[in-house]
């Protein structure tokens, strides 16, 4: 079985599948990052790229929770890069000014 977001019902296969896998891979989220709501807006962001890219994706059934949990997963190893970046960045403006 597939899931095309490309054909007639790809509003209802998409939304089937935000609903089934939204609150899950929130929690899978949990794991890197602590804060819920974090968690809740890079699920969704995900969710929105995949919305974004219906049209040039297709996901089997079998591979499409994996597909997913991969792009969460390393949505959050960005977040989690970029505040790394700044704080590094907020020190090293602080040293700048106290100098």
């Amino acid at each position: 079985m597939r899931i095309s977001l490309h054909e007639s019902n790809d509003e209802k296969e998409f939304r089937k599948l935000y609903e089934e896998y939204y609150a899950p891979f929130c929690i899978y989220a949990k794991r890197f990052i602590n804060d819920m709501a974090i968690c809740e807006d890079i699920v969704s962001d995900v969710f929105a790229s995949l919305w974004d890219k219906r049209n040039s994706i297709e996901l089997k059934k079998d591979t499409a929770t994996a597909y997913l949990k991969i792009c969460v997963r390393n949505s959050c190893l960005n977040y989690l890069k970029h505040l790394e970046y700044e704080r590094y960045d907020s020190k090293h403006v602080l040293v700048v000014i106290c100098l």
